[in-house]
């Protein structure tokens, strides 16, 4: 009954590993997709080669952190210590990301302020319209994006936790089932041992009897001793 509800509580843990590795799943395509669409505005919208590059090498970032989620097979404990890392690089370097974002943010807003309030040109103005409202929505896609890997490396650091969980109680149950062979080992190498121990009594029980037949049939065959009357 012990081992039965062992073997419950196991399946019980592979089955909320199982449910956690498919949110992080659902939670990395909708980073992809919140990733494509705000790629594809940034780019379009953002009339500079530096918006481009740092939009691009951020979903380049992602690219790489992110579609380790999809290769994960439980138990296998690799792929998920592989991809949590991905994860944890990635949630670092959106971070960095933000922060360098938000000073370039600052510094384009001075620099707007001062062709708003000293230039005339309505084409410098467009322009730099355009690169605030990128360098906005960047700041809002990397927030998304740290909010979605920090969600997916939770429930990656908590498919981990019930792994080694699940690995342990495993490992414990491997152990109970050695003592447990072992055990019958021993009753059934003591149940030998008892059973030659009596055959050989038997045996020698046997022996014996047959010995004191023999001689019983050997005294009866001995002529009586003849006693002489004086």
């Amino acid at each position: 009954m012990k081992d039965f509800r062992r073997s419950i509580t196991n399946l019980q843990l592979r089955l909320v590993i199982n449910w956690e590795i498919n949110v992080s799943r659902v939670v990395s395509v909708i980073e992809v997709f919140i990733e494509v669409i705000l790629g594809i505005l940034l780019i379009a919208i953002g009339t500079t080669l530096q918006v481009e590059l740092v939009v691009l090498s951020e979903l380049l970032a992602f690219a790489i952190a992110a579609p380790s989620a999809f290769y994960i097979k439980m138990p296998d404990y690799n792929k998920v210590r592989l991809c949590f890392g991905a994860e944890i690089i990635g949630l670092l370097g959106s971070i960095i990301m933000i922060v360098f974002a938000d000073t370039w943010l600052n510094a384009s807003n001075a620099f707007c302020d001062e062709i708003f309030t000293y230039s005339s040109d309505s084409s410098s103005e467009s322009s730099c319209k355009q690169l605030m409202t990128a360098r906005y929505m960047m700041v809002s896609a990397l927030s998304i994006q740290i909010t979605s890997r920090f969600v997916c490396s939770i429930f990656i650091a908590l498919a981990i936790r019930r792994y080694i969980k699940t690995h342990e109680l495993s490992e414990l149950l491997k152990e109970e089932r050695k003592r447990k062979r072992a055990e019958a080992l021993r009753q059934r190498e003591e149940r030998d041992r008892r059973i030659k121990e009596e055959k050989r009594r038997d045996l020698r029980e046997k022996i014996e009897k047959m010995k004191k037949e023999e001689e019983a049939k050997l005294n009866e065959k001995l002529p009586s001793p003849i006693i002489k009357k004086v």
